[in-house]
């Protein structure tokens, strides 16, 4: 049947006890299929198994942009590594509700990859994966130059080398920091028991000077978000939303708020903060939190109940 979808650009398979997605057993070597395929959604698949059957260099998804893997259950790896670097044009990546899943990129013993690169990926999302650990198990670096939002959200296992991670952020050459970095505007952490840190190592490697957007909610670890030199980045930031983080302290560590028991500082140190075009702060079940002087050139509405709830319902 493969053989007649050359001309297939989006496949959606929906609640179907089929095994895997992709059949190349039988298949004439040499050939490339489904080479125009541009959008693969799986979703709610319990007996699936893997996306594919057979000789898996068959596959050509060079033209692949979307894939959205929801609720299959029993899929333990979504690609080969050889398939992996076959997806020059995937832009997005959402990945959610998957309980065997250990890793994206399966670990094959036959095959090493030094670097594993997606050069368009611009939305990674992983969302409540909780035996999910590796990215790619291997000593490989990720390179994503075009990432723009990244969201992790109840992974609670999920760490990977040389690429961002739910417990500590590794970055082993400011070459790749740089790469995965410059192009981020959205960072969200959500439900991280165990993270520590956002980042470890040389925090001036740091570059989020397009950063837009920094939502952290439920890290109940984190003492703070941001070094002083990571701060003075923070160039486009236009929203920051801090929430039920019980052992946070300060938001910029000496050397939208809510929930923070233990938060006293915005910084401790004797610095004004000046945020010339802030418009709304909401602070919320924060009993211990210095009001610090805020400099703005415009009004600033404090707990504005409407924008409140307009905000709340975005992020949630």
């Amino acid at each position: 049947m493969i053989q007649r979808l050359n001309n297939l650009e989006i496949l959606k398979v929906t609640g179907n006890s089929i095994t895997e997605v992709f059949g190349f057993e039988g298949l004439e070597e040499g050939r490339c299929y489904l080479e125009r395929l541009k959008e693969l959604r799986l979703d709610n698949l319990s007996q699936l198994a893997s996306i594919w059957k057979g000789p898996c260099q068959l596959a050509d998804f060079r033209n692949v942009k979307t894939v959205i893997v929801i609720k299959c259950n029993k899929l333990k790896f979504l690609f080969s590594p050889s398939m992996s670097q076959g997806l020059l044009q995937l832009e997005e990546l959402w990945v959610e509700d998957c309980s065997d899943l250990d890793e994206i990129i399966q670990k094959d013993g036959g095959i090493t990859l030094d670097k594993i690169t997606l050069p368009r990926l611009k939305t990674l999302a992983l969302q409540n994966l909780a035996l999910l650990v590796y990215f790619y198990d291997g000593n490989s670096s990720l390179e994503c130059p075009f990432l723009e939002h990244l969201h992790v959200r109840d992974c609670p296992n999920f760490r990977t080398s040389n690429f961002h991670s739910s417990k500590q952020v590794h970055f082993n050459n400011e070459r790749h920091y740089n790469l995965l970095k410059k192009r981020l505007k959205e960072l969200r952490l959500d439900n991280l028991s165990q993270l520590a840190s956002i980042w470890k190592g040389p925090c001036q490697l740091a570059d989020f000077r397009n950063v837009k957007t920094v939502i952290v909610i439920k890290c109940n670890k984190l003492k703070f978000l941001f070094s002083p030199s990571m701060s003075q980045g923070l160039l486009q930031l236009e929203e920051l939303w801090v929430e039920d983080c019980s052992d946070l302290d300060e938001i910029i560590q000496k050397d939208a708020l809510q929930n923070l028991a233990l938060l006293v500082n915005f910084y401790d140190g004797n610095s004004s903060l000046e945020f010339p075009f802030l418009e709304h702060l909401h602070v919320r079940d924060c009993p211990n939190f210095r009001t610090p002087n805020f400099h703005s050139s415009k009004q600033v509405h404090f707990n504005n109940e409407r924008h409140y709830n307009l905000l709340k319902k975005r992020i949630t």
